[in-house]
């Protein structure tokens, strides 16, 4: 069965660049419609009311989800996002929304108030993809996440025993750890 993303009731599909994983993997072009500032504000204000939310009413942490085609990845990935302005091009930039969504979660919580950030190297209908090639790069995409006020990266490899980038023969926990 082929996915429709429009197939959303009346909620239009938006997305950095208009670009969802299930249609490069087809060999289509364009779907979704290109997020705005706006969209992003109200991206973030969401992810910060839910996290408050979480605090206020005595969860242990919070965890963004920034893996697998959901939305925060398309901002990691070169493939989905093709921004051409500060949210796109090289990784620190590609991390730019991500780090946002994570700064007003840890602004919208308590200090002590444990936020993880996932991130994936593979997309689910695309293992062989990658959000940073190298090590280098998979480190100026984490970094900003990191300062931004997450206190665990969770990584989710394809295959955990694999290396994560080319050349550096450790996997994906490896390479956020060093």
């Amino acid at each position: 069965m082929e996915r429709d993303i429009n197939a959303l009731g009346n909620a239009p599909a938006i997305c950095p660049s208009g670009y969802a994983i299930a249609d490069l993997v087809a060999g289509r072009d364009r779907v979704g419609r290109t997020m705005t500032a706006t969209d992003m504000d109200a991206v973030e204000a969401t992810f910060a009311r839910s996290a408050a939310l979480a605090c206020k009413h005595g969860f242990d942490g919070v965890e963004i989800h920034a893996s697998h085609d959901i939305l925060l990845d398309q901002f990691l990935w070169s493939a989905t996002n093709r921004c051409r302005d500060d949210y796109g091009g090289p990784p620190e930039n590609r991390a730019r929304i991500p780090a946002r969504v994570i700064a007003v979660c840890r602004a919208a919580t308590q200090p002590d108030f444990p936020i993880l950030a996932h991130v994936s190297q593979f997309k689910i209908g695309a293992y062989d993809a990658r959000i940073a090639d190298t090590a280098e790069d998979l480190s100026a995409l984490m970094q900003p996440l990191a300062t931004a006020g997450a206190d665990i990266l969770h990584g989710s490899p394809h295959e955990a025993w694999t290396p994560a980038c080319d050349g550096s023969g450790r996997n994906l926990a490896a390479e956020r750890r060093c």
